[in-house]
């Protein structure tokens, strides 16, 4: 499956499955389960990183579409 990965700032590239979204912060949930917060909003990633395969679904959620594995409607 395709692995999308994101690069922020120069020095992280991370992996990742999901972004929440916290004030003026960003969690980022990568295939290895460990937490990474940023300090840029959803906002301001979610232009870059939709021809990635990232969708916002929520407000707070931005979620990468290539891992899922269903969806429920």
């Amino acid at each position: 499956m395709f692995e999308s990965a994101i690069y922020v700032e120069k020095y992280f590239k991370i992996k990742a499955i999901a972004i929440e979204a916290d004030g003026n912060y960003s969690t980022f949930y990568p295939v290895d389960r460990r937490k990474i917060v940023i300090s840029k909003t959803t906002k301001d990633l979610e232009e870059t990183l939709t021809d990635q395969g990232f969708h916002r679904i929520h407000k707070f959620h931005i979620v990468n579409i290539n891992k899922m594995s269903y969806l429920i409607v």
